[in-house]
């Protein structure tokens, strides 16, 4: 962005803030801002370009003008939320049309201030044009003048091409001996330390610019200190190369008093109460023996992550006042708050947090002394917690007392019952279920209070106007702190155990869309039900315009005849597997795909959609071998990382996505066994999948693990692909991963949740 004044010399660019605007201001993205109406703001040479928009048309474009065609409600909308809410996100769309053809970009939104950030980088394979930062060699020359701070510049190996004199100086090192060797190599042992490599052979090429990256190091004549470490990379034009810029900085003086705390004073590390400091960002900087004993995570998993990593969602907010407080105070006490553990326990603490400052009296960080209460008023707090939550439940919940007379119901008992709260309270639970369930239910009433496990089962209920519904009732014994019997509480589940199985139906056709492969779904008399978001971008079409139309909308007519054969064939439970053919587009573009269907059966087995996984296939391929094709296809633009292996269980080949993932280049991985990247727990099993991939058993996403170079562990999902020769004969297999980190953890909270509510 122009954040420097244009009225100033190269010269007068004196800041490290204005040093970093200048390079997103010679960026390869386009750069946008937006107000929270969408009216631009502000935008770098490379939006511009990217818009096709003269200069003067930078402040006060909306959106949609800087993006013709391309204004739908869904879209829209999307921007929208970030504005609202703050949660960032990112897509693929073809944004403006030329009379070249459309153009592809990827796009990252996030809020930026009140208003919108966009992020805007085309995916064309010609590269984009934008004015080049300057000359390798002037740009060094410049910024040396600049930067008062170490300072160098590495080409793609990671070798030194140039650095400032202040470079050489603090760490003690001569010009002669650092030209075009590797940084990894410059003799102190920091340089090829862990961190070094994590950030310049992992994070910066998959991120781009790391800023304020921390290392600790020792330096001659200082000791042990840390470096803030900033790295970006550009494209040098003249050379035709990435290089990469790293500038450094020494923070060991505010940091080496929390240092001398922390690893010094057995007070601190054997304290009976939980300490843990922070910088003054709220970052945990130390942990103490009895912080990791109550939490749970290492000090490894806790060090560098912010405080509030260990606070639930309500709590966050208030830790942020209380870092305020602190600032402005000094010291704040005897704050009763509640934690979280690695078990994801919630843990009421008293917490104390005070300023911690160095010997010249500045502030460095915070220190909270934490005590673990489980006082009666917490436990009956929690108690309450856990009623209301029971109470909130969209499924209909009756609390009754030990006699099985009703106290209390919640909104969705009122509307599946018929009754309100003030006609209900003080009848009997009888009340609402059905005669012939009564002996039923009245036997598990009684072993529910006798402190016996009861299993969920189906049952019966009736409401106020006499209607009988199929209910799934839970019964679970309520307690008070002294874990005394005060009642029970009856959830009953809004679907029978047909629409049970209906919701595992829609469930499956929903994991199903949501395959990055195009996927369009039929029922069995051929008209479309739904498709997923790679379907609508290769085909042209929106949802809507499919949805209810034959399958064969899709189909050119010369390829219907084939396409209604390979229907056939699947009705009849054949396996259609990556067979060649071609569909066309809205626009009536042909398109040559590999096919691949299979049946979805309801609860009964009963046939109830067909499922089209079609995979782009590019055109110039097609008449190559069939191992070549399948290769070049899985391998064309695909985000997911993708290994192939051989069939002696040896990787020969891995895409760019996966590189990254596991921090292995392609010929340092190339050749070794796959085990190379799967943990050892793991291993059996992808012998047991790649077995039944072989022998035509599809495998779509199979949880698993994978390791890094740096024996980082990724929860992934694991799809298997058998490529084939020309002869149909199975030469290699590419495993298809995709991160589910995320999706693990909050799986993991939903079930946790679920159990406090009795559903398992």
């Amino acid at each position: 962005m122009r954040l420097i004044n244009r009225t100033k010399s190269n010269a007068a660019i004196t800041s490290r803030a204005e040093l970093f605007g200048t390079f997103i201001e010679v960026a390869s993205e386009g750069f946008f801002i937006f107000d929270k109406n969408l009216i631009s703001i502000e935008m770098n040479k490379a939006a511009l370009k990217v818009a096709g928009l003269p200069h003067k048309k930078t402040i006060g474009t909306h959106l949609t003008e800087l993006f013709p065609g391309w204004d739908d409600e869904a879209r829209m909308e999307s921007f929208k939320k970030v504005v609202r809410t703050g949660e960032p996100f990112r897509f693929r769309d073809y944004l403006l049309e030329t009379e070249k053809g459309n153009r592809l970009f990827e796009l990252a939104a996030f809020k930026m201030g009140s208003g919108l950030g966009l992020i805007v980088l085309e995916l064309n394979h010609q590269k984009i044009e934008f004015d080049p930062i300057i000359s390798l060699g002037q740009g060094v020359d410049i910024l040396q003048s600049l930067i008062h701070q170490p300072f160098a510049v590495l080409d793609p190996e990671n070798r030194i091409l140039s650095a400032n004199g202040v470079f050489y100086e603090f760490f003690k090192l001569k010009p002669q001996g650092v030209y075009e060797k590797l940084i990894y190599e410059l003799g102190a042992n920091f340089w090829n330390d862990h961190a070094f490599h994590e950030l310049l052979d992992y994070r910066l090429p998959k991120e781009g610019r790391v800023t304020d990256y921390q290392v600790r190091v020792y330096l001659s004549g200082v000791g042990e200190s840390i470096l803030s470490l900033d790295a970006q990379q550009f494209y040098d034009e003249m050379e035709s190369r990435t290089v990469t810029f790293l500038a450094f900085r020494d923070i060991g003086g505010e940091t080496r008093n929390q240092d001398r705390l922390a690893e010094m004073s057995d007070v601190f590390s054997n304290a009976p109460d939980s300490m843990i400091i922070t910088d003054m960002n709220g970052e945990i900087t130390r942990i103490n023996n009895t912080a990791v004993k109550l939490y749970g995570w290492s000090r490894s998993e806790l060090v560098g992550k912010p405080f509030t990593a260990l606070l639930p969602a309500h709590g966050k907010d208030q830790y942020q006042l209380l870092l305020k407080t602190v600032t402005a105070a000094e010291r704040v006490d005897d704050i009763e708050t509640e934690h979280w553990s690695k078990r994801g326990e919630i843990l009421p603490v008293n917490m104390s947090i005070s300023l911690l400052k160095n010997s010249n009296k500045k502030s460095v960080g915070t220190i909270a002394h934490i005590k673990h209460i489980a006082s009666q008023s917490q436990a009956e707090k929690s108690l309450k917690r856990y009623r209301d939550m029971i109470l909130t439940t969209n499924d209909p919940v009756i609390l009754m007392d030990l006699n099985g007379n009703i106290t209390e119901i919640n909104a969705a008992a009122e509307t599946t019952y018929g009754y309100s709260m003030g006609t209900v309270v003080g009848k009997s639970g009888t009340t609402l279920v059905a005669v012939e369930n009564l002996k039923k239910y009245l036997l598990s009433f009684a072993d529910c209070i006798a402190g016996k496990k009861v299993p969920s089962y189906d049952i019966k209920r009736l409401t106020k106007n006499g209607d009988i519904h199929n209910a799934h009732v839970s019964l679970h014994l309520l307690t008070n702190v002294k874990n005394e019997s005060i009642g029970v509480a009856v959830v009953a589940k809004h679907f029978s155990d047909r629409e049970k199985a209906n919701r595992t139906h829609e469930m499956l056709l929903k994991n199903i869309l949501d395959i990055r492969d195009p996927v369009i779904v039929e029922d069995m008399t051929g008209e479309i039900v739904d498709l997923n978001t790679a379907a609508v971008e290769l085909y042209g079409w929106k949802k809507t315009e499919l949805i209810g139309k034959k399958g064969t909308t899709i189909i050119p007519a010369n390829q219907q005849k084939q396409a209604g054969e390979l229907t056939q064939k699947c009705k009849t439970g054949e396996k259609i597997s990556n067979v060649e053919s071609r569909h066309w587009s809205k626009s009536g573009t042909f398109l040559p795909t590999q096919v691949s269907m299979f049946l979805v059966y309801d609860s009964d087995e009963v046939p109830q959609n067909i499922v089209t996984i079609s995979v782009p296939m590019d055109p110039a391929l097609t008449s190559k071998s069939g191992d070549q094709a399948n290769t070049a296809i899985l391998f064309h633009d695909n985000v997911d990382p993708i290994v192939i292996e051989d069939l002696s269980g040896n990787v020969v080949d891995l895409n760019k996505a996966a590189q990254k993932i596991l921090g292995w280049k392609k010929s340092e991985l190339k050749g070794k066994p796959i085990k190379t990247i799967i943990p050892q727990d793991q291993q059996k099993q992808h012998e047991k999948i790649l077995l039944l991939s072989q022998n035509n058993v599809p495998i779509v996403k199979v949880e698993s693990k994978v390791w890094s170079k740096t024996g980082e562990v990724t929860l992934v999902s694991v799809s298997l692909v058998v490529l084939k020769d020309s002869e149909g004969q199975t030469t290699s297999v590419a495993n298809i991963f995709q991160d589910i980190t995320e999706m693990v953890k909050l799986r993991a909270q939903k079930q946790q949740l679920e159990r406090k509510l009795g559903y398992h």
